[in-house]
């Protein structure tokens, strides 16, 4: 699994696999990342992305289910009060990107 992570995350910073990073250095950096952006929106933007460009590599992935999930449990550890607004403009995005329109 950790392999896995690895060789996602080599896609956005190459640097992780080069450190040799174990999967908690992974989650918690990513966390950071998000979390550094100044409005829930970006951050939100930023993490949707990285979702997306997941989901188009690895269709139902349960490690990318399970590492995502790990990231979040740790934004709210670091910030819960911005990561609870991190998630409501991420659900936003998913509902206006995956949600029909009306007629």
């Amino acid at each position: 699994m950790l392999q896995e992570i690895q060789i996602v995350s080599k896609f956005y910073n190459p640097l992780v696999t080069i450190m040799g990073l174990d999967y908690n250095s992974i989650t918690k950096s990513t966390a950071a990342r998000i979390l550094s952006h100044e409005t829930p929106e970006l951050a939100a933007d930023y993490m949707y992305d990285l979702i997306e460009d997941g989901m188009k590599s690895e269709p139902g992935s349960e490690t990318g289910k399970k590492f995502w999930e790990d990231v979040i449990a740790e934004m709210v550890l670091l910030d819960q009060e911005f990561a609870t607004e991190v998630s409501k403009a991420y659900f936003k995005m998913v509902v206006k990107n995956y949600m029909p329109s009306k007629p």
